[in-house]
């Protein structure tokens, strides 16, 4: 994710990652927001970490200081999903001044081992 303009990602080991920009909104501030926009991509062919029966997750977590004022979660499983959305406080109040990126992968089967990436936090001007 990037704030701005520099390029960054956010990877969970074996397959899941993500790419793409986070801004905040300049616009009329009716609701103050940010804007959110990429890729997220589940690499689940032949690989070291074959065989692979999972399937990843971007989690985008806005806060305000330390409280949480809104979240999204991506899911694909075997391919690459393009996102793009706002995250904003329903009550049009708080202001978001970082976001939180972390890629998950998961078990296909009802029995298995999740794990998470290295969350990535992004500081919005």
């Amino acid at each position: 994710m990037r704030c701005r303009s520099p390029r960054t990602r956010a990877t969970a080991a074996c397959g899941g990652s993500t790419e793409g920009t986070i801004q905040r909104y300049d616009g009329p501030v009716i609701r103050p927001r940010v804007d959110v926009e990429g890729v997220l991509t589940d690499e689940g062919g032949p690989s070291i970490c074959s065989p692979d029966d999972r399937y990843s997750t971007a989690t985008f977590t806005g806060y305000r200081g330390s409280e949480l004022v809104d979240s999204e979660t991506y899911k694909v499983d075997n391919d690459q999903i393009k996102f793009s959305f706002p995250l904003s406080d329903t009550l049009g109040v708080r202001t978001i001044d970082r976001v939180v990126v972390q890629v998950c992968r998961h078990s296909n089967p009802p029995i298995g081992i999740s794990y998470c990436g290295k969350a990535q936090e992004y500081k919005i001007p």
